[in-house]
């Protein structure tokens, strides 16, 4: 191919940034041919963009600031066929449960339920509770922060929030890290040795699970 060609090729690589597909209908060649040269040239494939620099940090006090999350967790009844190896599924329509933690962002103290939904009456009912267990051990919670789910953004969170006079925080979209401190927990939330210590309840009917770390 002669140099002008593969110039006009790579011309149209940096005004664009398209694929060798478009820029094969613009320069009529071959979009294998596009692909080789792109390839020769370096550019096959085009640079990660830029993010913005996370800042870690940790607040000065203890309930200057609350991290909320859900996860959502697949139910059974029993050791299931991939563990015995049988065939045979032992929880049939077992459905989903869902995970809700809140962590305090200074103490890395967490406060957890296993609930049956994921929805805004479940949240703010959560959050109502993990108020007041952070309250029994003298912790006021000043600001909440989550993600930008809908059940965060509706009315029953927003009154739940205003009647617990707690601040509402949310994510930057598509940033999860800035809420890393519950994404770690929620994926580690086994004890670890020397870190901290489990206490599980079942005075409710979903039980309650909280995670506090050993001083």
């Amino acid at each position: 191919m002669a140099p002008e060609a593969e110039q006009e090729i790579l011309h149209w690589r940096c005004q664009l940034g398209a694929g060798p597909a478009v820029i094969a209908t613009i320069v009529d060649r071959p979009c294998s041919t596009v692909g080789k040269v792109l390839k020769r040239a370096g550019c096959s494939r085009l640079p990660r963009p830029q993010r913005d620099r996370r800042v870690r940090y940790e607040r000065e006090r203890p309930g200057e600031l609350l991290h909320v999350d859900t996860k959502k967790l697949g139910r059974f009844w029993e050791v299931g066929k991939r563990i015995r190896g049988d065939a045979i599924n032992r929880s049939r329509k077992a459905g989903w449960q869902y995970l809700h933690v809140a962590i305090d962002d200074h103490s890395r103290l967490a406060y957890c339920e296993i609930l049956r939904s994921e929805r805004k009456d479940e949240c703010a009912a959560f959050l109502r509770r993990a108020c007041a267990w952070y309250r029994e051990q003298g912790i006021v919670i000043e600001r909440v922060l989550s993600d930008n789910a809908k059940a965060y953004h509706s009315h029953r969170w927003r009154d739940a929030c205003a009647e617990l006079g707690t601040e509402r925080r949310y994510t930057r979209p598509y940033s999860p890290w800035t809420n890393g401190c519950e994404c770690q927990r929620r994926f580690r939330l086994g004890p670890s040795p020397g870190s901290c210590r489990c206490c599980w309840s079942v005075t409710r009917p979903n039980g309650w699970l909280a995670l506090m770390p050993l001083l």
